[in-house]
C-alpha cells in the first residue's frame, strides 16, 4: 500500500519538474482520463505519483508531440497494448511527413529535378468541381474556388491531404499533345461525417509519383517525361494522372512558375 510519507513517490510538483511540465498540464491530463496519480490524500486531494506515472507522463508527451488526441490515446490504453490501432493512425501520418520532407529537400537543393516512385494511393471522399483549362493555374483556380464553396459551406477538409485534380487527358501517352483547353475535376478531401451528399469517393490503389521542382510553365514536357517512365519501366496506366498542384510547402499566392513543386501521380494497374 503506497502512503504519503513513502519515499518512493513524488509530489505534483516534483513529477512535474521531472518531466518538464507545469503542474496545470499534469490536472489537464488527469481531466482528458488520460493519467491518474498513484496516491492522494484523501483529506487535503494531495496527488502523489511513483516513476512509473512519469515514465506515462513521458508517453504522454511522444503521444502528444506525434498529434495523437486525447481520445485515440485513451483507445490505444483501453486496447490493452494492441498496436494495430495506433498503426493505422501513424502511418497516413508518416506518409504525410515523407512528402512534406521531400519537398522541402528540394526546394533547399534548389535546382530543377524529378523523382519518380511508386506509391499506393489512398481512397479519398472529396468535394469535386469541374473545369477546363490550359494548366497549373488554372486547376489552382479552380481549387480555390472550390475550397471558398466548402468553408462557406461548412464542409471540412482532411488536413491529412492537400487538393488536386484528375486530368482528363491521355494524349500525352503516345506522343501526341492537343493545344487547346483540357477538362479537369477538381478534388478537395472532405472529412466523411460532415461531407455534402454530393461528394465523391476518389478510388486509391497502385500509382506512379512523378514529383518535381523548378518550372511548371511547360506542362506538356512535364507529362512527356511521365509517360516516357512509364514506357520505359513498363507501367500500365490505369486511370488518369492526378495533378497535386496545391503543395504543402509551396502554397504561394500569386501563383509563382518559376520555382514550384508539383506532384503527378497516375494509377498503374498492379504487379505492373
Amino acid at each position: 500500500m503506497l502512503l504519503a510519507h513513502d519515499d518512493s513517490l513524488f509530489t505534483i510538483s516534483q513529477a512535474a519538474k521531472a518531466c518538464g511540465v507545469s503542474r496545470s498540464t499534469l490536472m489537464r491530463l488527469e481531466d482528458k482520463e488520460l493519467l491518474m496519480p498513484s496516491f492522494q490524500q484523501p483529506d487535503n486531494g494531495y496527488r502523489y505519483y511513483t516513476v512509473y506515472d512519469l515514465f506515462q507522463i513521458r508517453q504522454l508527451q511522444q503521444f502528444d508531440a506525434i498529434g495523437l488526441s486525447a481520445s485515440e490515446i485513451r483507445n490505444y490504453y483501453a486496447s490493452d497494448d494492441d498496436p494495430s490501432g495506433l498503426l493505422s493512425i501513424l502511418e497516413p501520418r508518416l506518409c504525410l511527413l515523407k512528402q512534406i520532407t521531400e519537398e522541402l529537400q528540394m526546394r533547399v537543393r534548389g535546382k530543377q529535378q524529378t523523382v519518380f516512385e511508386k506509391i499506393t494511393l489512398p481512397s479519398l471522399l472529396c468535394c469535386v468541381m469541374d473545369g477546363c483549362g490550359c494548366g497549373a493555374q488554372d486547376r489552382y483556380d479552380k481549387i480555390a474556388v472550390l475550397s471558398h464553396k466548402m468553408a462557406e459551406k461548412g464542409w471540412p477538409y482532411q488536413y491529412m491531404h492537400t487538393g488536386f485534380s484528375i486530368c482528363r487527358r491521355s494524349d500525352y501517352l503516345d506522343g501526341r499533345w492537343a493545344e487547346q483547353p483540357a477538362a479537369f475535376t477538381a478534388c478537395i478531401p472532405v472529412l466523411p461525417e460532415k461531407a455534402p451528399p454530393d461528394a465523391v469517393m476518389i478510388p486509391g490503389g497502385a500509382a506512379l509519383s512523378m514529383l518535381h521542382y523548378g518550372s511548371s510553365e511547360s506542362e506538356k514536357d512535364l507529362l512527356f517525361q511521365l509517360a516516357a517512365y512509364l514506357r520505359k519501366h513498363r507501367l500500365q496506366p490505369d486511370g488518369f494522372v492526378r495533378a497535386f498542384d496545391l503543395m504543402h510547402t509551396s502554397i504561394q499566392q500569386p501563383f509563382r512558375t518559376d520555382a514550384r513543386c508539383m506532384r503527378y501521380v497516375i494509377p498503374i494497374l498492379p504487379d505492373t
